[in-house]
């Protein structure tokens, strides 16, 4: 598997080698100072004309998305896309064909078609999520989001939403019981499993199609992170207590014993690549970034002379955007 950097904004580059993992440097394209002034040049736009679009960046200012145009080896920003009309919160999923946004006028949800544009008469077609409440006090997709989960604190529920983009199922409402408030979801691609962990660590699991409540297990984590393998119901926790990163192999199993994946880690974010082949690993605190290998349970890290700082998922499901200041893309294939 091979990891490739494209640091973007004249960012230095670092290769190095590692067990399972060969990181070499990529071309360097783009000179935008930052997300919020974030514009190309004329020359950078025609030649991005025929690009393909690697992923998205939220504007600062929450007008819009700003696209990162070209390949992983050269990139650049394009033009700011404005949000549609009526249209407040914005939330980008795990690969980002769509974005999943809240309308004001009506207080629902709807999908903002980013792969395939809805345009009539210049202005962007919404599709109502039918059934999908708005104000979510937060969301958490799946690691595809072709699903995903609207919590909703007043009344201690969850919306789970399958099917997405193109045709969305909400499911009914799943009652929270745990004492304290929920601090993290996280959700299968199939939307069968919903895992949440309250204040108190406790670990409670869902399935929308047969549970109306979570229900606890018999874990118990102090979880900065967690994240399902795409494709599946294993289950990554980042255990601040421990120092470890887990792997609950089928979480939703009446056995479901955790492996270690490493030790002495504690990573604040979690990706999966969109094959469910591996993930990536980011500790922001300590400025760390590994890659996994999700059947082998091996673990490398990735060197790179930016700083990383975030970690989403872009389109292709293998690129990963780490760093937007500067931007840093990080390719697994």
């Amino acid at each position: 598997m091979r990891v490739i950097f494209c640091g973007l904004l004249g960012a230095a580059l670092l290769s190095a080698q590692v067990s399972t993992t060969s990181i070499r440097p990529a071309a360097v394209a783009g000179n935008a100072p930052g997300v919020a002034s974030a514009r190309t040049t004329r020359e950078t736009r025609k030649a991005a004309i025929a690009a393909p679009t690697l992923g998205f960046l939220m504007d600062s200012s929450g007008t819009g998305l700003v696209p990162i145009d070209g390949t992983p080896e050269s990139a650049a920003l394009g033009e700011e896309i404005p949000k549609p009309e009526g249209v407040s919160r914005i939330y980008l999923p795990p690969r980002q064909h769509y974005a999943l946004v809240e309308e004001n006028q009506t207080q629902t949800m709807a999908v903002w078609h980013l792969a395939r544009r809805h345009v009539a008469a210049g202005h962007e077609v919404l599709d109502a999520v039918a059934g999908a409440s708005g104000h979510p006090d937060s969301v958490a997709f799946s690691p595809k989001g072709t699903a995903a989960a609207l919590y909703f604190s007043a009344s201690r529920s969850v919306q789970v939403v399958t099917g997405l983009p193109g045709k969305p199922v909400v499911q009914p409402a799943i009652a929270v019981t745990a004492a304290s408030e929920p601090k993290i979801f996280a959700l299968s691609d199939d939307g069968q499993v919903l895992a949440a962990v309250d204040g108190n660590g406790q670990l409670e699991l869902a399935t929308p199609a047969t549970s109306s409540q979570m229900q606890a297990t018999s874990f118990v984590f102090a979880p900065l992170a967690m994240n399902f393998v795409a494709g599946t119901h294993d289950l990554a926790v980042s255990d601040a207590q421990q120092k470890q990163l887990l792997l609950l192999r089928q979480v939703d199993a009446p056995v479901s014993a955790p492996a270690v994946i490493g030790s002495g880690l504690q990573p604040d974010s979690l990706a999966s690549t969109s094959d469910g082949a591996a993930m990536i690993a980011l500790d922001t605190a300590h400025q760390n970034l590994w890659q996994i290998d999700a059947k082998k349970l091996s673990i490398a890290p990735i060197g790179s002379a930016n700083v990383p700082a975030t970690l989403a998922t872009l389109r292709d499901g293998h690129t990963f955007l780490v760093s937007t200041a500067p931007l840093t893309i990080v390719t697994s294939k």
